[in-house]
């Protein structure tokens, strides 16, 4: 949220921030703006989740009736139940979906299409999307999905953009104190950095590194949290896989180096889960200029993404001698290799924090 509140820097002399936590790895939120505090997202545990989905809920409400009864809002769907604000707070609003919910929900089977909860909050959106001065979302497949709630022509999509800058790293990756610190320099790495939760099939690095595992010059890196990170620890040990390697969530001031670590980026979304979502980390690796190795469904924003752009491979879920097959070309061939470097960072400028500006255009 960061650019996105920079961008309105001269659209109001004062900007407020209701949040949980402010990402601020590459670029800092303008210094005049005022930060107002929630409770922060809790990702450990399905119930940690829904608490603080509704607490944050609660917050916001009781903030914007009483503290900002004036303000213009934007309202972002994190946490999701904060686009159901203006059935109680009455004034103009637009709306920016990140994720459409209770659809995220039903695709991950913990909702029904049919149960009653799902059907009040479905209707609860139409009311809300339908009241919006604009609604934003990121693709062109969630504004599709989005059209059940609003007429597509009311809907304005704003692509993700790369929290970092472009950057113009040493395209075999030396001369990095990440790879260095684990010996891994000249190695070929791909890596998995993000959320290990169950809209993310991860597991499948694993079955790579047992392919390749007879070729030392690759390494499998995982980086991050969530419930599939135990398990996953757990295989690897099991398996020896002595080419892999998984990694708690790093400290934000080592993000450049792990992001520019990668030669390969293993993007996953889940089949169910990728017209209604795309992971954010995506651009931040194109602005690395890594090929990204993409695992979704075929109609998803994410396989569409890097199929249409050749920005790398795009695979479903149980391609594995496909994506093996890929890593090989990638490590044996420079020339197609750097073909894909160089198409990554020429996407990438289409994928700037300018992007915030389109928030001003409408």
């Amino acid at each position: 949220m960061v650019d996105t509140v920079n961008a309105f820097r001269d659209a109001y002399h004062e900007r407020i921030l209701i949040c949980g936590s402010v990402g601020e790895s590459f670029r800092k939120l303008d210094a005049d703006v005022k930060i107002d505090w929630i409770t922060r997202y809790r990702r450990e545990t399905n119930l940690l989740r829904l608490g603080t989905w509704i607490w944050g809920f609660f917050q916001l409400l009781v903030k914007l009736g009483k503290k900002y009864p004036e303000a213009d809002l934007l309202i972002v769907s994190n946490p999701p139940f904060a686009v159901l604000l203006p059935l109680w707070i009455r004034r103009p609003y637009k709306l920016l979906i990140y994720d459409i919910y209770p659809d995220a929900l039903v695709k991950l089977g913990i909702l029904t299409p049919k149960s009653w909860p799902t059907h009040v909050w479905e209707r609860a959106n139409r009311r809300v999307m339908q009241g919006a001065d604009r609604v934003y979302t990121l693709t062109e497949s969630m504004q599709q999905e989005l059209s059940r709630y609003l007429p597509k022509e009311c809907i304005t999509v704003v692509p993700l953009w790369a929290s970092c800058g472009i950057s113009k790293r040493d395209p075999v990756g030396r001369h990095n104190g990440f790879l260095s610190s684990f010996g891994w320099e000249g190695k070929f790495v791909l890596m998995y950095s993000g959320n290990m939760g169950r809209s993310h099939p991860v597991r499948l690095i694993l079955q790579l590194a047992r392919n390749l595992q007879h070729l030392d010059d690759f390494r499998f890196v995982l980086i991050g949290g969530g419930e599939q990170y135990e398990q996953l620890s757990r295989e690897i040990a099991t398996a020896g896989l002595t080419n892999s390697c998984i990694l708690p969530w790093q400290p934000a001031n080592r993000l450049q180096e792990t992001f520019s670590a990668a030669s390969i980026a293993l993007v996953t979304i889940a089949a169910e889960m990728g017209r209604i979502s795309i992971p954010s980390k995506t651009f931040n690796f194109l602005a690395h200029g890594t090929p990204i190795l993409a695992v979704a469904a075929p109609d998803s924003g994410l396989y569409r993404l890097v199929e249409e752009g050749v920005l790398g491979g795009a695979f479903q879920e149980l391609e594995i001698d496909r994506m093996t097959r890929f890593l090989l070309t990638c490590k044996n061939d420079p020339a197609y290799y750097q073909n894909l470097q160089n198409r990554c960072r020429s996407a990438a400028q289409k994928y700037t924090y300018q992007n915030a500006n389109k928030f001003l255009a409408e």
